[in-house]
């Protein structure tokens, strides 16, 4: 089966509702919603759903670079064997993601990291979680020392 085209006027009420974003896919959304015989209903969910995990996607990206953070700090990319000391029940505790899960925040405090390998620099010296609301951002960080991350 090959792909709908879509009309010019398709694309520009989609626009106008600021869905410009689900055009690219749209065509094969449809083709996909036909070859599974899926319900109208069940397309604008797809096709909506789509859309929905793209905002939360890019929204997530701008309040990272924002505030600053490195994409090539992860936990992942940890140091075991770093000459640091450092509690690992909280380390196990902040990668567990628990703190997400029950609406709370986890902000880490230490010194500034000068190091051209920040994952071997002394690790921070606090932990303490702290209640969320609606209105605070997804993750904060400075580079003063100070990173958030925030449980909404």
């Amino acid at each position: 089966m090959t792909a709908p085209v879509l009309s010019a006027e398709l694309k520009a009420v989609l626009k106008k509702l600021k869905l410009g974003h689900v055009i690219p896919t749209l065509a094969d959304r449809l083709v996909l919603a036909e070859t599974q015989g899926l319900s109208i209903e069940e397309t604008l969910l797809l096709v909506l759903s789509d859309e929905v995990s793209r905002r939360d996607c890019t929204a997530c990206q701008r309040r990272a670079t924002r505030a600053g953070l490195d994409p090539e700090m992860q936990l992942e990319r940890w140091d075991k064997q770093a000459k640091v000391r450092y509690d690992k029940r909280v380390l196990a505790e902040l990668a567990s993601l628990r703190f997400v899960e029950t609406g709370r925040n986890a902000v880490v405090l230490g010194p500034v990291v000068v190091s051209s390998d920040p994952f071997r620099a002394t690790p921070t010296k606090s932990f303490c979680s702290c209640r969320s609301t609606p209105s605070e951002p997804a993750m904060v960080a400075s580079r003063d020392g100070i990173a958030t991350v925030r449980g909404n």
